[in-house]
């Protein structure tokens, strides 16, 4: 405490408004009380008393216990009688005051002298008087403090000094101190109880995730393995990225057995359908050749991913010379589940052939382009999809034919890779080796797809009946967008589920941000923080914004119609701007601001005529120990294929890091009714290190500690 503050407080004192220089401690309702609730569930109760009074909308409540995160034991007076429970309801977000302690700068001046009560950096200074530092994982009090009084005065060395120590650290109950004197007399050895490391707490913590790989259970639910934590969530559900080489010098590809992931029994890598294999299907040294028949000789194998996966299929091989053919044959297809395409080829002389990138047309491969081949050269031919956005053929490393993704295909309800030829051939192709590599990052977990239109300004309808009232607060990503409205925006967005009006539709909101600034100088323009959030160009261009908070006249709802660049403030519509771009300066038509910063702000809809738009909502499956289940069932595989599968991502274990959850420059989508961001926050970090750090500097000179976790 400062003598500034001291100073303050006397002359608050004097002139009876201490109340402004002091306050009251404070949190939020997590969730909404009902009438006799006996709980109140908060952001945190992180330096309340263990028991006390708070107020929330006028009404005094008595609490018997405490969590992390909420109040026990609720009780009110009426008529001087102690009744059980909440007087009225409330909302959630709520302000839950501490009547505990007033804390005016008079009784602060004293406490922040004691350790018992010091808090933040007064706390701190006291640490560092007693050689205690405090390092930016111990953010919290109420940690901090018994490690001060423990460290502080700490006799050096001893036995004692180290269970004062560790108890302070980790708690008493959690370590065990023992010692080896004579096979290592200068060695103390720590067992540390896992909870120790492991324990969940209000801040200093987070998560990491690993994934599993699992067959689904049935078509719209999957096993896991572990139990998700209190503050873990479901990331997502993937199918499992393939990279399968194939070795055919000397073997069909049948014969290779595969094992999907650890726990699964060992599979078919290919099958083989066309007649009989070997009647069709020759060795020749090296690889193999497909032999004269009238039909189809052809491998496959099924490819987990969807429309908007990549995946590539390359071959090593050779079209022998002498012999004619006039129509196309294939080579190499993919299907996706919704289209295919196909790398061709069709013999044109003694000595050539053309490769073409085909689609299927009339009961033949149709080439929308080939290039001219010699025969008899080994050479590395790759066909590829860029998910939604193109196919290619690439030849011994160089892309030489490429299309739009519904330029060269047709319909495809099959997900699978083929290798070999169609109709009748009089030699085939040769071929030594096949890779194949598919990559999708389609959340499996969420609800999504292509089916989204526009209801109203501020509506959406999915196009498909699987929404729960469940979805209420979760967040609507709207995208693949091409309607402009007349300021040359789109219905792309990010936006908050504020209702649920029907099983497919939701009505849906900006998120209120806060910090936005006006000025006289520039009447029509508005700048928010870029912590708060940004506009996006041209998307939010004929969206609107509404400012409130103003004491000076500028509430109002205006429309954006144009995104200035946040350096030079310059249209970001009057020249080439890269698209998207991110600013947080917008102006607006028919505004006469003056200058006042720290307005609310929040960003409306006003969606145009479109259907066809892609969405998603995060977080729509459902987890119970050991299994979840989702809302779109599972993409399926024509039998006898393989059994798809997936890699479930969720967070399961908890990891000690050094940063606060509000240190972390991620943007918050909701906090109830569980956290989350739109980018999961990883840390790597030692559990036990902080640990090693009070514990080696508190060792007498020569000892040496031995840790471990059990």
């Amino acid at each position: 405490m400062t003598a500034q503050g001291i100073l303050q407080a006397i002359t608050g004192a004097l002139g009876e408004s201490d109340s402004d220089i002091g306050g009251l401690v404070s949190t939020r309702l997590t969730s909404p009380i009902s009438i006799g609730t006996t709980s109140f569930p908060v952001e945190s109760t992180l330096d309340w008393e263990p028991t006390g009074k708070l107020a929330i909308d006028g009404i005094v409540y008595s609490y018997a216990s405490k969590t992390l995160t909420s109040f026990q034991g609720i009780t009110h007076l009426a008529n001087q009688v102690v009744i059980p429970g909440a007087f009225k309801a409330h909302r959630i977000e709520s302000g839950v005051l501490d009547l505990n302690r007033i804390r005016s700068a008079i009784e602060l001046a004293r406490r922040a002298m004691l350790v018992d009560y010091a808090e933040g950096e007064d706390l701190s200074a006291i640490g560092r008087r007693n050689g205690v530092l405090r390092l930016p994982f111990l953010g919290g009090d109420d940690r901090f403090r018994p490690i001060v009084k423990y460290l502080g005065y700490n006799p050096r060395g001893t036995l004692y000094g180290l269970e004062l120590a560790l108890t302070g650290l980790v708690g008493a109950g959690n370590f065990e101190i023992y010692e080896d004197l004579v096979r290592n007399p200068c060695k103390v050895f720590i067992r540390l109880n896992g909870a120790a490391a492991t324990t969940d707490s209000a801040q200093g913590k987070t998560f990491l995730t690993g994934s599993e790989l699992h067959n689904p259970s049935a078509v719209d639910q999957i096993p896991i393995d572990e139990v998700l934590i209190n503050r873990g969530t479901l990331h997502g559900i993937f199918f499992a990225p393939e990279n399968l080489f194939t070795d055919v010098r000397t073997s069909r590809p049948t014969t290779q057995m595969i094992n999907e992931f650890p726990a699964a029994p060992a599979t078919q890598a290919w099958r083989y359908y066309g007649g009989t294999e070997a009647s069709n299907v020759a060795l020749a040294n090296p690889g193999i050749q497909f032999l004269y028949f009238s039909g189809d000789a052809r491998y496959y194998r099924s490819l987990r991913t969807t429309q908007y996966g990549n995946v590539e299929v390359e071959i090593l091989a050779m079209v022998p010379a002498g012999f004619s053919e006039p129509s196309a044959k294939t080579v190499l297809t993919i299907g996706d589940g919704v289209r295919e395409a196909a790398a061709t080829f069709r013999v044109t002389g003694a000595s050539t052939f053309l490769l073409g990138l085909s689609y299927y047309s009339g009961g033949v491969w149709v080439p929308s382009g080939t290039v001219t081949l010699s025969t008899n050269q080994w050479r590395t031919i790759k066909l590829k999809k860029n998910g939604q956005s193109s196919w290619e053929i690439w030849v011994d490393g160089q892309r030489v034919l490429s299309s739009d993704y519904l330029t060269t295909s047709h319909a495809q309800l099959e997900r699978r890779v083929t290798l070999g030829v169609t109709g009748a051939t009089t030699s085939g192709i040769r071929v030594k080796q096949i890779q194949v590599k598919a990559d999708d990052i389609t959340d499996l977990s969420s609800l999504y797809g292509r089916t989204a239109s526009r209801v109203s300004n501020n509506q959406i309808d999915i196009g498909i009946s699987l929404l729960s009232l469940l979805d209420v607060g979760k967040e609507l990503l709207l995208s693949e967008s091409i309607a402009v409205n007349a300021q040359g925006g789109n219905n792309n967005g990010r936006w908050k589920i504020v209702s649920r009006d029907s099983a497919s539709q939701v009505t849906v909101d900006g998120i209120l941000g806060s910090g936005a600034s006006v000025s006289v100088v520039n009447p029509v323009r508005v700048t928010i923080p870029v912590s708060e959030g940004e506009f996006q160009f041209p998307d939010d261009l004929g969206k609107t914004i509404q400012l409130s908070g103003s004491v000076l006249g500028n509430n109002g709802t205006w429309t954006i119609v144009r995104l200035l660049d946040p350096d030079t403030l310059v249209d970001l519509g009057s020249w080439k701007t890269a698209i998207p771009t991110k600013t947080n300066v917008c102006e607006v038509s028919g505004s006469s601001f003056v200058s006042e910063p720290g307005l609310a702000w929040q960003l409306h809809p006003m969606f145009v005529a479109e259907s066809g738009l892609r969405f998603d909502i995060a977080g729509t499956s459902t987890v119970v120990p050991g299994l979840v289940t989702v809302r779109i069932p599972f993409p399926t595989f024509s039998s006898p294929d393989f059994t798809p599968v997936f890699g479930v991502v969720y967070s399961a274990v908890l990891s000690a890091q050094v940063l606060l959850d509000a240190s972390v420059a991620n943007a918050l989508i909701q906090e109830t009714p569980e956290l989350w961001t739109r980018y999961y926050p990883f840390y790597l970090a030692d559990p036990l290190g902080f640990v090693r750090s009070y514990l080696d500097d508190i060792l007498a000179a020569g000892v040496i500690p031995d840790y471990l976790i059990v």
